[in-house]
Parts: structure tokens; sequence; C-alpha cells
């Protein structure tokens, strides 16, 4: 039977080594109990952790002139983990910096931002793509899906496409947009209600144009309609809509925008994910505080039109486009998007809903409308 034996002041317990906590190089000397047969073993401790590897986040970006884009990176050490080091920003061509914000040229082109790693020479780049605000497209290869809801129920269904889930939501009569009586009233209230419209069986698409109308109240309407618009808790996200393939929450590909609150508006902001991971990193990204609009006043006591095209990414996988348009404003436009998922399979649109879980919270009686909804391919109906 051999003994362990442990010089220079470090222990064994059943025969596992413990390293020192101070630094320095050791030696461990291994022998049977005689002591005639023994072997030494040279041992380097070292507390501090080095950087193998580093990533940008996003590694590429498409802006509107003067549009801000946070910009980070992730490094990896050789204990195993990721953080966020402290990084340095080199501008190539254009723009500006200030802490972790770029704000991009006001001349349309292609740029660059070299992240590195403070006091290494580990660095990344950004492609930066600064494009002029573009129209909607109204071009319609086939229209799916329309549901001005004078049915006054959710039974319509059209070439497969039908309502899956309304909670928290009711057809009324009184208040529509033209030509008819009726829309869909979300009860929003002073809870995390999960007031949606949920559709499915749309035919496995590559590309989706989703259109429709909201009506925010501004407390004046008669007959009364409800208060004002307001996000009562900074920070936290509403569901504004989503598109995805798979079951919702173990996703193939998902695509959609939230409202992030901020001073009693909600900000757009859009979000997409692969094989069931949304948020920031690797092929995921979430982008906050981009568009003001849930309880902005400019958007209250009118009808207001939404325009969302979302694209799958090819098997290149920098081709996912995300666009949302607000009255014709372009307030999301996210193209070369890493959404290919991992297998190939399932990557296409076959379900969806707008608004959803709201966990900033509204006003005791806070209800938003929907009217005239269409879900076409090619592009978005002139109406």
């Amino acid at each position: 039977m051999k003994r362990l034996i442990l010089i220079f002041m470090t222990m064994f317990a059943s025969g596992l080594f413990t390293a020192p906590t101070t630094t320095g190089t050791y030696r461990v000397v291994v022998s049977e109990v005689m002591g005639i047969l023994k072997d030494t073993a040279v041992v380097s401790v070292d507390t501090n952790t080095v950087i193998v590897g580093f990533v940008a986040l996003p590694n590429r970006v498409v802006l509107l002139p003067g549009e801000q884009q946070s910009l980070s990176g992730r490094a990896a050490y050789s204990d195993g983990s990721v953080k966020v080091p402290s990084l340095t920003y080199t501008l190539l061509g254009g723009g500006s910096i200030s802490r972790s914000t770029y704000t991009a040229p006001t001349v349309a082109g292609r740029y660059a931002v070299i992240i590195g790693v403070s006091g290494t020479n580990f660095r990344d780049t950004v492609d930066v793509i600064v494009e002029l605000p573009e129209a909607p497209p109204t071009t319609i290869n086939q229209l799916l899906f329309s549901d001005g809801f004078e049915s006054g129920d959710y039974q319509t269904r059209q070439n497969g496409v039908y309502w899956a889930s309304t909670p928290w939501t009711q057809v009324i009569t009184g208040h529509a947009r033209t030509g008819g009586s009726k829309s869909v009233r979300i009860n929003q209230g002073n809870s995390k209600n999960w007031g949606e419209l949920r559709f499915a069986g749309l035919p496995q698409l590559s590309e989706v144009f989703v259109q429709y109308y909201i009506y925010q109240p501004s407390g004046l309407e008669l007959p009364y309609l409800g208060p004002p618009v307001l996000v009562l808790v900074d920070g936290e996200n509403d569901k504004f809509i989503r598109l995805w393939s798979g079951k919702y929450n173990n996703f193939t590909i998902k695509y959609g925008a939230s409202t992030w609150g901020s001073n009693g508006v909600g900000a757009i902001g859009s979000e997409f994910g692969t094989n069931g991971v949304m948020g920031e990193g690797g092929t995921s990204f979430q982008q906050k505080n981009k568009f003001p609009f849930i309880g902005k006043t400019e958007y209250l006591g009118r009808w207001v039109k939404v325009q969302v095209r979302a694209k799958v990414a090819t098997v290149a996988n920098n081709d996912g486009i995300l666009q949302i348009w607000i009255d014709g404003v372009l307030a999301t436009n996210k193209k070369h998007l890493p959404t290919y998922p991992s297998n190939g399979v399932s990557n296409y649109f076959e379900a969806g809903y707008l608004m959803g879980w709201a966990n900033s919270g509204f006003q005791e009686g806070q209800y938003i409308y929907i009217d005239d909804l269409t879900i076409s391919t090619g592009g978005f109906p002139s109406n």
C-alpha cells in the first residue's frame, strides 16, 4: 500500500490534493510506505483567471441615421465563466460612442465599431449598416386572414388561420375604426393580466405581414372608453406582438416586440430568438426603449395603424428581418438577423399574438382596442 506525502505545507484529504490559497510553485512527493519508490509532481497555483475568447454583441446592426444602439461584448475565461469585461471602442468611418451607446452617422452607408477588451489583444468588430427609412410595402401576394370583428365573436377562420386564444378580451359594439360598429377591447386593468389576441394556423410562412389598428383612450371620449393609457411601472415590459414556430415556450424561432415602461410610456423594443432562447447574447437579442408608443400623448384618442413584417433567416444565418411601422413611421428596422435554427427544421412562422402579458401594469379600468386585422404575404393592404 502506498502512502501520500505532501511537502511544503499543503494537506491531502483521502488522497485528494487541495491547492494552497497563495500563488506559487509547489512540489508533491508521492512514495510507498518504505520510501524507496517515489516520484514528484510540480504544482503551479495561480489565482488569476485569464480570458480565452471574446465576441462583440451584436456583431451586426442595421440602423437608421442618428439611431442609437447599445454595444457590448462577452469574454470567456479560463475557469469556464462568461462575463462582460472592461471594454474599449474604436469607431471606423463615423458615428459617436458614449459609454456603450453608439449613435449612427446621419449619412447612409457601411461603418464599423471595433470592441476590445481593455489591456488585452482581444477584439471583435461590429458591422454597422445605416439605411434610410423605407416605406411599408403594399403589394400583397396573398391575403390569408382578415377580421374586422363584425361577426361579434372570434369564429372567423380563413385559409386555415383562426383565433386560438383570446383571454381578457371582448368584442364590443359602438367603437370601431371605419365602416363597422365593432372592435376588440383588451382589458389591461391594474394587474398583470394576460390579455391577448392569439392566432394560429399560419401555413408555415417564411415571410409574413401583419397589419392592424390600435386605439388608446385619451379619457375624454363620449361614450367613455376608459382612462388615458398610462404605464405604471418603469423598467418592465408589456408584450406587443409575437410570431413563432413550435410551442410558445419551446419555440424554434420567435420574433416580436415588447413595450418597456419609462415615465408612463411604453417604448417598443424588438426581440428575437432561436431554439427556445430569447434575450441578449448568442443568436438571441432583446432591445429596449426604442420607440415610445403605448401611452404617448400623440397616439391617444385615435386609431393608429401598426404594420409588422417578419422574415426568417436562410441558411446563411444573416438575413432575417423584423420591421415595425407606426402610422407609416419605421419604428423598428432589424435586418441581417441570425435566426436560422440550429437544425434547420421548423424555420417558419405558424402562430402569433397581439398584445399579451402586461408586466408593467396599467390603471384600474384600462382598456386598449384593436380593429381591422389582416395577415398576408408580400405586403400590406392599402386601407
